[in-house]
């Protein structure tokens, strides 16, 4: 959880996909892609919507905007980066 569009609500976020507290009360969300949220296909880069188990909302690059930070489950053979693990950071860019 997380303010990412800046207006003083705590919004949520999956790894997929991030639902914005439109009142503050949490009685009205809006939900809103990141990245692709069916199987992308196997040349889509980063390969990171479906598979990913944690994300994490938090300034990285010290803008002052709240980012996300994701990772897969576990390293897949054959994956985007032949099987290594990583993790993907989503910049907020406002």
């Amino acid at each position: 959880m997380g303010d990412l569009d800046g207006d003083g609500h705590l919004d949520i976020v999956r790894t997929d996909m991030w639902f914005q507290n439109m009142d503050g009360d949490g009685s009205r969300w809006v939900e809103h892609a990141i990245g692709p949220n069916t199987p992308p296909p196997p040349d889509f880069q980063p390969h990171f919507a479906w598979n990913a188990t944690k994300a994490m909302v938090v300034d990285v690059n010290g803008d002052g905007r709240l980012d996300v930070v994701s990772k897969p489950w576990r390293a897949q053979p054959g994956n985007a980066v032949q099987g290594r693990t990583y993790v993907v950071f989503l910049e907020n860019a406002g």
